[in-house]
This record gives structure tokens, sequence and C-alpha cells, in this order.
């Protein structure tokens, strides 16, 4: 059963309120004061607030508050004069999700109730996939970790949330704005709905194919036979699991394929697994340099931005040449004394619990299998470079 939770100081109100939402099959609870609905929420969540902005005591913007507080999910009706029209309009920014102006239709304020609640629905089934799938990684995690895989698929989780929340969100508009059209009654061009719905499935299409990506990683793939794969594909099937993750984190990242097609003779989900794990790295060692650049004001002027390259080129050996995966970041550094050191299992520089020192020990292994191997360049507190050299695909 839905609930509702309506405070406001004007007996009528409340009565006319209670009634029709009852009548509607909604759970109602009242409060005629500010204080008397925060006390509530403390012991009960809801679906849906409908307060009055204004009422002694704790006001309808302190009962706002305390909701986010306590259940985020919760949406917020604000009610309002138009004296207090200012104080609405700011309650918006703190969280509410509408206000309406008294004197109200209780038709207007009904419509704005179910909106929200249907708002507040479509927000926790998005939550709820995204547990679900982060609790399907970390129980991949789990069986990988004794493969002696190097990346963490509990890590690797975040990311996927991230590239399937834009596409979610994109559904979830075009979704709550078809809902908005008929309950109102709105007139749908057929032209217009074709082309929304074509929309929603390009975006189905691209979550489909980010779980399937997701799947194949996760399954035993150092079954799968080695082909010819080019930089490009493997670099963008990197980027497919963790590119929305790494826009989060606000980093800046560039790709460069010089010449392009270059190819390598591979297991490819081996490869990003190695590939995965520089850029992780890159990623902790920019997000730790951000902290001490605010902490310590290196650059009061904000011309540090958080940048991660990654390239692929030739680079020719005698008469073998070498095909080069670069990630390269401006990041933390790695400090001199600590180089020697980089490719031994259990050795990190990061701070404890933050990296299990596998990483590169297993990318290591995996690339030594191929014939190729890996360099590293680094300057302490400017950034490192770290390069796959492979021989080339036939």
């Amino acid at each position: 059963m839905k609930k509702i939770l309506i405070v406001d100081d004007e007996k009528e109100t409340l009565t006319s309120f209670a009634r029709h939402f009852e009548s509607m099959g909604w759970e109602v609870d009242l409060a005629e004061e500010g204080a008397e609905g925060i006390a509530i929420l403390s012991k009960k969540e809801f679906d849906v607030i409908l307060t009055d902005i204004k009422m002694p005591g704790a006001t309808g913007t302190d009962v706002l508050r305390a909701s986010k507080k306590l259940y985020p999910d919760t949406e917020v009706i604000m009610m309002t004069g138009y004296k207090d029209i200012d104080k609405a309009i700011e309650s918006l920014n703190s969280g509410a999700y509408a206000y309406l102006n008294k004197p109200f239709r209780l038709e207007e304020v009904n419509h704005k109730v179910v909106q929200a609640c249907e708002k507040r629905r479509l927000i926790q089934k998005e939550k709820e996939h995204h547990a679900n799938l982060e609790r399907l990684v970390k129980e991949k995690a789990k069986e990988l970790y004794h493969h002696g895989r190097m990346i963490s698929l509990s890590e690797m989780a975040a990311g996927v949330a991230h590239e399937l929340n834009q596409p979610l969100n994109g559904i979830s508009t075009f979704a709550e704005g078809m809902l908005i059209r008929i309950e109102r009654g709105i007139k749908i061009d057929k032209e217009k709905t074709k082309s929304i719905l074509k929309e929603i499935l390009i975006q189905t299409e691209r979550m489909s194919e980010i779980i399937n990506h997701m799947r194949t990683f996760a399954s035993d793939f150092e079954r799968l036979p080695q082909q010819n794969i080019t930089a490009e594909q493997i670099v963008q099937g990197c980027l497919k699991l963790v590119g929305t993750q790494l826009k989060h984190h606000q980093i800046d990242v560039s790709v460069k394929m010089d010449p392009p097609g270059l190819s390598f003779l591979v297991n490819e989900y081996r490869l990003q697994q190695v590939l995965l794990n520089l850029i992780h790295n890159a990623r902790d060692a920019l997000d730790e340099k951000a902290e001490i650049v605010k902490r310590e004001n290196l650059y009061p002027n904000n011309n540090w931005k958080k940048q991660i390259e990654i390239k692929a080129f030739l680079r020719e050996n005698g008469d073998k040449g070498f095909h080069v995966i670069e990630v390269r970041d401006n990041g933390t550094g790695i400090a001199e004394d600590k180089m020697d050191n980089l490719f031994q299992p259990f050795f990190t520089t990061k701070e404890p619990g933050k990296g299990t020192g596998l990483g590169l020990s297993t990318s290591y292994g995996i690339i030594n299998e191929y014939s190729g191997r890996i360099e590293v360049e680094s300057e302490y507190g400017k950034g490192a470079v770290f390069r796959v050299l492979l021989p080339a695909g036939e």
C-alpha cells in the first residue's frame, strides 16, 4: 500500500486530503505541525510527503530536510501561498519534487502526488537493478580471485553501473514523459511516439551489449581462442566498461591510434584485463593527486586537470616490430625506490585496503605468455606511463 504523510496546520485541509487519499487506497498519516511531522518521520517511511511551508515552529522546509536526511528517495511536495513563492522555489533546490500554490484544486494535488510516487518507484527499480548487478559482480569477483586474476569485478561493478545508468535514465525520462501525457489526456503524436520507442530500443540494445560484454569478461575467458584483434577493439572494449566511471571521476580520456588498425594475436579479454588494470591504476593515481592538489593548493589557477592518454603505435626493433598500447597519466607518479618492485606479487604503492598487489604481477605474466613485455616510466609527482609491447598479429 502506498503511504503519504500530510503536514498542515489547517485542520480542514488535513481532513479533506485524508478522505481523498484514503478513498484512493493510500495509507495516510496526518500532522498538524512540522515538529509532529518530523517525529512521525523518525519512525516511519513514506512514498510521498505533502507539507505546508509556512507553519508555527518547525516549517515545511524543516520537514523537507528531515525527510531527505532519513529517506532520500521519498518525494516531498510543498504547499504555499503566493507570498511564500520564493521559499517554495528554494525548496526545489533542497530536493523537493514540486510545489503547489494555494488555493489549489484537489485534482491538481492528486496529479502531482501520483507523479511523485511514480518517480520514486522508477528510482527504486533503478537502484534495485544496480544493487543486483553489483551483487552479481561481487560474487563473480570471489571466483576470479582464486584464478589469480588481477581485476576485481567488485571494482568493475561501479564502472558497469555508471555505464548502465545513462541509458536507464534515458528510458526512465521517456517513460515518465509518456506517463504524464497519458495522465493529462494529452494527444500523443504517432511519429513522435515512434521516434521515442526507437530511442528506447537503441538504449536497451546498448545496455544489452554492455551486459553481454561483462558476462563474457566474467566467464572463464581463458578458454577462448587467440585471434587477431585490433588496438581499437581492445581500447573500446575497456572504455565500454569504465568510460562513464572515468567521466564520473572527472578524468579526461584521449585515445590516439597511429597508425590505425594495429593488431595483436591474443585472447581479447586477457589483454583487456591488462589494460583495465593500467586504467584503474591511473585513475587511482589521479584521484590521489587531486586530493593532494586540493589540500596543498598546488595549482591556485586551477590549471591542472586529471588526464589519461591511451595510445597505440608501432615500434620497430630490427627485423621484428612491436605493437604498443600505452597508458599515460598525470597523477602522483611512482617513487624511484619502488620502481624495481612494481611487478612483484603482493607489492602495492596504494594505501592499505585499496590494492591487492596482484594486478601488475598478473598483467606481467599475461604479457610474458605472449612474448611481450611491459615498460614503465615515471617522474614522482608528475605522472606515469605504462607501455604494453606485443608482437604484431599476422
